[in-house]
């Protein structure tokens, strides 16, 4: 009998979650029943989401290298998405990346480390990583260096 309840309830909860426009791979019902010898029964329902889905890049991200560029110019802001509700972010780049560009943790703000020289690197490849603490997702693109 419970088992029924709680599948029915766990159902209807993940329905009233999508049908708000909040996308929820999964849902877990808690009942708890407090037994006396008179009706009603207290039931109490607790919706929970689990982090199963990865971060998602915006698939706008765009921006260009100038050899005009100095340090700390302000590039792009990479921003992804959880579709998991109630997830932190992290963006972070790899090691070759980090040489040249700079990332903020919790806002995706890129930024150059030093200036640019066309005539030694025509173009870099950025890798930046987006993790909810328990997926990670990596964003790759080379970049041609303009000479202007």
């Amino acid at each position: 009998m419970f088992d029924i309840l709680h599948s029915k309830i766990c159902q209807h909860l993940r329905c009233l979650k999508i049908a708000g426009g909040i996308a929820v791979c999964s849902c877990t019902a808690h009942i708890h029943i407090t037994h006396s010898c008179e009706y009603p029964h207290q039931v109490e329902i607790s919706c929970l989401d689990e982090n199963d889905s990865p971060p998602v890049f915006k698939p706008d991200i765009s921006f260009v290298l100038s050899e005009s560029f100095l340090a700390g110019h302000e590039l792009a802001t990479l921003t992804a998405e959880d579709p998991d509700l109630d997830s932190v972010l992290t963006y972070s780049l790899d090691l070759v990346t980090q040489t040249f560009f700079s990332i903020n943790s919790s806002t995706g703000l890129l930024t150059l480390n030093q200036p640019i020289d066309r005539e030694i690197y025509d173009s870099y490849e950025v890798v930046v990583e987006v993790s909810d603490d328990v997926h990670t997702t990596v964003w790759r693109k080379t970049i041609k260096v303009r000479p202007y």
